[in-house]
């Protein structure tokens, strides 16, 4: 997974005479997706150029949020939440089962 530290900044264009398209790599090996003339909303105005700069932004905004859910703070801050999470739900269901054995004992006494 360590492929997403190189930059995902290298894109080709591939011009051809029948098909324009542009293709996504990450580093020099690891072909990611091509973008191609077809893919854009022409209606709407949608170049190649425009769209290709999007999808670069759209990469690395991924690429970063994969390093920061893999860094050490916050992994240590998600266990830390899930076991305050888990602390809460004993203390509930151990505060439920002692108001029940109440009510029952205030039941069976006549109130």
């Amino acid at each position: 997974m360590r492929q997403w530290k190189t930059r995902a900044s290298q894109y080709q264009k591939s011009l051809s005479a029948k098909t324009a398209a542009v293709r996504f790599n990450a580093g020099k090996d690891t072909y990611l997706f091509t973008l191609l003339q077809s893919d854009l909303n022409e209606l709407a105005g949608e170049t190649l150029d425009a769209a290709s700069k999007n999808a670069l932004e759209q990469i690395e905004l991924a690429r970063k949020a994969q390093d920061q859910q893999q860094e050490p703070g916050t992994i240590l801050n998600g266990f830390g939440i899930t076991a305050i999470a888990t602390l809460i739900l004993v203390v509930g269901w151990l505060l439920i089962r002692r108001i029940s054995r109440w009510l029952s004992k205030k039941r069976r006494s006549g109130f």
